[in-house]
C-alpha cells in the first residue's frame, strides 16, 4: 500500500505556536461530514481520529448526502470531509486537501457472472447496480446501463434478484455486505479492481494551518505502521 509522502516536520515550537487557537476552543469539535457508511468508512474515521488526536484537535463526524456534504463543507457550515477523491478542490475552492492519502478505495465489481475485469468498458454489455451520489461510478459509467439504488443494501438486494448483473462499489464495503446479507456463496468480488483511488482529507481554508500538522501525523501514522495495522485488523475482522 502506498501513501504520498511529506517532507517537512513542524518544529515543537511553532506546532504550539499554530494550535494555540485550536486549544482555545477544544470544546468545540470539528465537524466532519460523512456520507457512507460500514466498514471501509469506519477504517477512515478510526485513522482520522487518530490523527486529530495527536495534534490535540477534537473532531465528530455527522452524516449527510453526498453533494449535500460538499456544499456544507465548501460554505464552512461544516468544517470538512472524512475522504474525498483527489482534486475536488477544483470545484469546491473553499476546501483545503491534507496531501497525504491515509487509506485506498479499491473500487471493485461484485457479481453471479464469473469475468475479468478490463476497466470500466468492459462493463458495458452488463446491467449495472450504483449507488446514489457515487459521483466517481456515476461519472464512468455515464451512457451505460444503470440502476440505481438508495445505499449499499439496496444495491446488492437488486443483484441477488437478478436486477443488475454487477454493482461497483469499494472491496471491503461489498465483502462486509455481502458477508452480513448471506449472499457471499453467490455473490463474489471480481479481480483486478476496476481501479484504486488514493482518497484525502479535505478541511474548509479557514482551518488552513491545521493542514500541515495533520499531513505530518498522517505521514508519521505510516512510516510507524499505525494505519497498517488498523487496515489489517480490518482485513482479519472480514475474514472472521
Amino acid at each position: 500500500m502506498k501513501f504520498s509522502k511529506l517532507g517537512c516536520i513542524v518544529p515543537a515550537l511553532l506546532l504550539g505556536i499554530i494550535l494555540q487557537p485550536f486549544l482555545v476552543f477544544a470544546q468545540q469539535p470539528l465537524v466532519i461530514t460523512v456520507v457512507t457508511s460500514g466498514i471501509f468508512t469506519n477504517t477512515g474515521k478510526t485513522i482520522l481520529q487518530e490523527a486529530y488526536n495527536r495534534v490535540g484537535v477534537p473532531i465528530e463526524f455527522v452524516n449527510y448526502p453526498g453533494e449535500r456534504a460538499l456544499i456544507l463543507s465548501n460554505d464552512g457550515v461544516t468544517d470538512g470531509e472524512l475522504f474525498r477523491i483527489d482534486n475536488m478542490n477544483e470545484k469546491y475552492p473553499n476546501l483545503v486537501k491534507v496531501p497525504v492519502s491515509y487509506i485506498p478505495d479499491e473500487a471493485v465489481v461484485f457479481s453471479k457472472i464469473d469475468f475479468t475485469v478490463d476497466g470500466w468498458q468492459s462493463l458495458k454489455s452488463y446491467k449495472i447496480g450504483v449507488r446514489r451520489g457515487n459521483k466517481f461510478v456515476e461519472h464512468n459509467t455515464q451512457k451505460m446501463l444503470r440502476y440505481f439504488a438508495k445505499g449499499e443494501k439496496q444495491m446488492f438486494e437488486m443483484l441477488a434478484l437478478d436486477r443488475v448483473d454487477i454493482v461497483v462499489t469499494n472491496r471491503l464495503e461489498g465483502v462486509d455486505m455481502i458477508n452480513k446479507l448471506g449472499y457471499a456463496k453467490t455473490i463474489k468480488p471480481l479481480k483486478p479492481p476496476i481501479v484504486t483511488n488514493p482518497l484525502f482529507h479535505y478541511l474548509h481554508k479557514k482551518h488552513a494551518a491545521l493542514v500541515p500538522l495533520l499531513a505530518s501525523e498522517l505521514q508519521a501514522m505510516y512510516e510507524d505502521g499505525t494505519i497498517q495495522q488498523i487496515m489489517v485488523k480490518v482485513e482479519k475482522n472480514l475474514l472472521q
